[in-house]
C-alpha cells in the first residue's frame, strides 16, 4: 500500500465554521514514496462491524 487517504468531516460545523474551513468534508489522497504500509491490518474490521 503506498497511498494515504484522509477524510474530514463537516456535518456538525456551523456556517461560520464552514466558511473558515474551506476543505472541511473533503477527501485527501497522497501517494507515499519510499514508505510502505502494513502487509496486514492491525484489526479485523469484520469483527467490529458484525
Amino acid at each position: 500500500m503506498d497511498w494515504l487517504i484522509i477524510t474530514s468531516a463537516k456535518h456538525s460545523l456551523s456556517a461560520e465554521q464552514l466558511s473558515n474551513e474551506s476543505q472541511a468534508g473533503d477527501v485527501f489522497i497522497y501517494q507515499l514514496v519510499g514508505i510502505n504500509g502494513r502487509q496486514s491490518p492491525l484489526i479485523e474490521m469484520s469483527k467490529i462491524f458484525t
